[in-house]
């Protein structure tokens, strides 16, 4: 897997190649395990070793969102307007 940051677990790493994928489609049902391989490397075992589908990774991802926003919230007051893309451009 060409994980360029080893400060990164392979789950992380996945986890951020998700993010982009979905951003870069503008459409979750669109991209494909295989995009993970075509874009980043990174292979259709890698992934399922870490989850069993495409629906679990981003149960995973919207399960770190709401993790890194709560932590967030209780160093600073995020505005109103926070949304999911602010969040992905604030990783």
């Amino acid at each position: 897997m060409a994980n360029p940051s080893s400060e990164l677990s392979s789950e992380e790493f996945i986890l951020k190649c998700a993010f982009s994928l979905f951003l870069l489609a503008s459409n979750y049902e669109k991209v494909t395990i295989r995009d993970f391989y075509k874009v980043y490397g990174v292979s259709s075992g890698a992934i399922y070793n870490y989850f069993r589908n495409k629906n679990e990774l981003l149960i995973k991802m919207i399960d770190v969102y709401i993790f890194k926003v709560q932590s967030t919230e209780n160093k600073f007051k995020l505005p109103e307007t926070f949304t999911f893309l602010d969040f992905l451009i604030f990783i």
